[in-house]
């Protein structure tokens, strides 16, 4: 049976303002360190004084002295090289090559200290980026280009980006041009990006047959506010690029100018991303004339490319990048992980059924802060204005809840479910889509807590996702996905997924499933398009 009593209007709203507390961890942080109000240290501790040459001499003679006969000798080298710390880290790169042992081995622990030390100075840095962003002085510009020329860690390069969009002015105009001509690419986008920002960006056409394609692509961006049809083409020949995320970018392009998708995902097969790119190249040819000029967001904003996937079993949280299919983050500070959501710099929030609460874990995978909540939560969603929108069991198995609290666990709405809240999103219309396990139902809640939309007679589902065409996305533990028009209708569907537990449709319109095995992406023409091993996934946060 179905009810339609109100039109499925947009997808759910993404998060896009932190919770307060993270904003004040930032300045907590730097405080600890004696930074927040020195911006001289601030500023040291971002941009590190360079060793001397009488330095950089001392560093290669300890060096040679880990290798001495004296023990004593190769002890106090090894300190003083430890205590260094990164300008010496070169030297010891080199030394870890050499003939001898001792030498070799010394040189690998510190090393691997060194990039200890490294890594957790990250968190760090990114709030000294993030004070700088928003507290600009007239000499900053200088010093973030230095600092994203040095940068290793993608993270910080995106920081940098960001905040040279945020503080430059027209005044800088030569210093952005300087860098445009000059620097590495990062530091080139940055530019490009700011000058186009303040609308002093000049021959923009030029940078479409630059040499480095990833300013092509980032051009191509620019120039569909000045001729579409010409950005796209140039978009669309990069689609065959050598380098996975140059592909990626110019498919986050055509997808963003356009709305088409075509399937098309840097990481498939070579032929069905040859027959992705004709598709495209088709369409340009026959459509791009008749589209107006569109303003795309900012390189610096583009997708990450990241899931984050919390697992039931066994219990773990396991970040990956969706181009590579490698973990770059995992945590062991969540218990019970059933649902994600991730902020700027590497803030991930949880729902933890293991400790009834909201568990902030920081970039180092460290337990930062933890929200009671009144229940024992079954799903999570950042919602734009910082706070948190949940699903909780009542003490009466029957009856759940959908709540919506701040920072403080102050409840600002709710609505009693009658039955097993397993998923719950607010949309652009302000309902609430919830997915009733117990129930088999989907429904859409107003504020009020009315229902003026369901399905029922599903099988139980465990998720369920509003798409940009108006259709929802649900999956069920029965092993199977399915698309529902707003009348109710399947749509689309792909089966043999035992215990399907989430279900997200990815820019390029194939759809990940979270199931027993890990996860799979399934294109719309039920092509597995790949597999990533992991545990059974019960939730997904994909950015």
């Amino acid at each position: 049976m179905l009810l339609l009593a109100a039109a499925i209007l947009a997808p759910p709203v993404r998060a896009q303002q932190s919770p307060p507390f993270l904003r004040r961890h930032d300045e907590r942080l730097l405080g600890q360190r004696g930074v927040a109000s020195d911006r001289a240290k601030l500023l040291e501790l971002l941009r590190p004084r360079p060793a001397t040459l009488e330095e950089r001499l001392h560093y290669q003679e300890l060096v040679q002295d880990l290798g001495s006969p004296a023990f004593a000798r190769r002890e106090s080298a090894t300190r003083e090289l430890r205590q260094a710390g990164a300008p010496a880290k070169r030297f010891l790169e080199k030394a870890v090559r050499v003939a001898n042992l001792e030498v070799r081995r010394r040189a690998a622990v510190l090393l691997a200290d060194i990039n200890r030390a490294a890594e957790q100075s990250v968190p760090l840095k990114l709030a000294a980026l993030r004070y700088l962003a928003n507290q600009p002085a007239a000499d900053d510009l200088g010093m973030l280009f230095d600092v994203l020329a040095a940068a290793d860690v993608d993270e910080i390069r995106r920081a940098c980006q960001t905040a040279i969009l945020a503080v430059a002015q027209p005044t800088d105009e030569p210093l952005l041009r300087e860098n445009l001509q000059s620097g590495a690419a990062p530091a080139r986008i940055a530019a490009l990006s700011a000058l186009h920002r303040l609308q002093l960006a000049q021959d923009l056409e030029t940078f479409l047959t630059d040499h480095d394609a990833r300013l092509r692509v980032v051009g191509a961006r620019l120039f569909a506010q000045v001729d579409l049809k010409r950005a796209l083409q140039v978009a669309a020949a990069a689609l065959t690029h050598p380098e996975m995320s140059v592909r990626a970018d110019a498919a986050d392009v055509l997808r963003a100018a356009t709305g088409q998708r075509f399937g098309f995902t840097p990481y498939d097969t070579q032929e069905r991303r040859d027959r992705a790119e004709q598709h495209w190249l088709a369409w340009i040819e026959k459509h791009a004339a008749a589209l107006p000029a569109v303003s795309l967001p900012a390189a610096v904003d583009r997708p990450r490319h990241r899931v984050l996937a919390c697992e039931i079993s066994p219990l773990a949280v396991h970040e990956f990048d969706l181009l590579t299919g490698k973990v770059v983050f995992q945590s062991e500070a969540v218990i019970a992980p059933m649902g994600a959501v991730c902020y700027p710099a590497g803030w991930r929030i949880f729902a933890d059924l293991g400790v009834d609460a909201i568990v902030a874990v920081g970039p180092t995978g460290k337990k930062e802060y933890q929200i009671a909540t009144p229940g024992e939560p079954a799903c999570l969603e950042g919602l734009a204005n910082g706070r948190f929108l949940l699903g909780v069991a009542s003490q009466d198995e029957r009856l759940h809840r959908v709540i919506e609290i701040d920072e403080t666990g102050k409840m600002h709405w709710q609505a009693e479910v009658a039955g097993q809240v397993v998923d719950a999103h607010r949309l652009q219309n302000g309902n609430t889509l919830v997915t009733n396990y117990s129930r088999k139902k989907i429904i859409e809640l107003a504020p009020s807590g009315d229902i003026v939309w369901e399905i029922d007679a599903l099988q139980p589902p465990e998720s369920a996702r509003r798409l940009p065409n108006g259709n929802t996305l649900s999956a069920t533990a029965l092993g199977t996905v399915r698309e529902f028009s707003p009348s109710g209708e399947v749509v689309w569907s792909a089966s043999r997924l035992p215990m399907a537990y989430d279900a997200i449709e990815l820019p390029s319109g194939n759809v990940l499933v979270a199931y027993r095995n890990g996860l799979r992406e399934v294109g719309r023409d039920g092509v597995v398009v790949r597999e990533i091993e992991a545990g059974t996934v019960r939730r997904l946060y994909v950015y």
